[in-house]
């Protein structure tokens, strides 16, 4: 663990999301899924905020948030962050040639970055984006690239979500799926990974104070395991049983 001072370089903000761009001195190497818990060096925040890399190449490394109160509101209005990790497991391509990533709101945080790197390394994937409005577009959709996009108002893309993508998906030739998103949705994408027999893996969210399983305060149940989300995760893999 270490901590890193991060200078912003470029970003972008669409309503309450917030997309920045960082030079952090030091860091070399992260794993798509793993998080930083962020603070800043002048403005009295009395816990750090964890937030998904959703990005990271020669040494700068992406963020994206969405604006909740002052900590998250101090984030986006400043030029300097402190970067205390990376911490967490993160997403394990041993063996995947043919990955699906399902990412729902902010959830295409991590799976962006996860994107990033299987393009590195010329690996076949198919991304699709479930999103509420063209919001998230405007902020955040020019970096993910190509995707697939299904927005709940019709504003970008299809209208619908990722759960009714399920119902359409067959999940034949894939060798991995992997997503990130609010609770129902990775309840739904685990349910369709076990009736299929497939291999999944899962970036987690849950409240958190410390990163590294002080405060015992991101406990989660998810799969059927009860299961600290900065210890265990915030990547867990599934399996199927068919």
């Amino acid at each position: 663990m270490r901590s890193f001072k991060a200078e912003l370089v470029d970003s972008r903000r669409v309503g309450d999301l917030f997309w920045g761009r960082y030079r952090a001195e030091g860091l070399e190497y992260l794993q798509p899924g793993q998080f930083f818990q962020v603070g800043l060096e002048r403005i009295d925040m009395f816990l750090r905020r964890p937030l998904s890399v959703a990005g990271f190449e020669d040494g700068l490394v992406d963020l994206f948030l969405r604006i909740k109160g002052r900590g998250t509101r101090a984030i986006a209005e400043s030029s300097t962050l402190s970067l205390l990790g990376p911490f967490g497991e993160g997403f394990s391509l041993s063996g995947a040639r043919r990955v699906l990533l399902l990412a729902g709101g902010m959830g295409i945080a991590p799976v962006r970055f996860l994107a990033q790197r299987l393009r590195r390394e010329n690996r076949e994937y198919r991304l699709v984006w479930g999103i509420r409005d063209g919001r998230y577009w405007q902020a955040f959709g020019d970096l993910v690239g190509d995707c697939e996009v299904l927005s709940e108002d019709g504003s970008v893309g299809r209208r619908g979500d990722v759960m009714g993508f399920l119902e359409e998906e067959s999940g034949e030739g894939w060798d991995l799926v992997c997503a990130c998103g609010p609770s129902g949705m990775n309840e739904a994408v685990l349910g369709w990974i076990k009736a299929r027999g497939l291999r999944g893996q899962f970036s987690l969210e849950a409240h958190m104070g410390c990163g590294w399983g002080g405060c015992r305060g991101c406990w989660v149940r998810f799969a059927g395991r009860e299961l600290y989300v900065c210890e265990d995760g915030p990547v867990v893999e599934v399996r199927g049983d068919a």
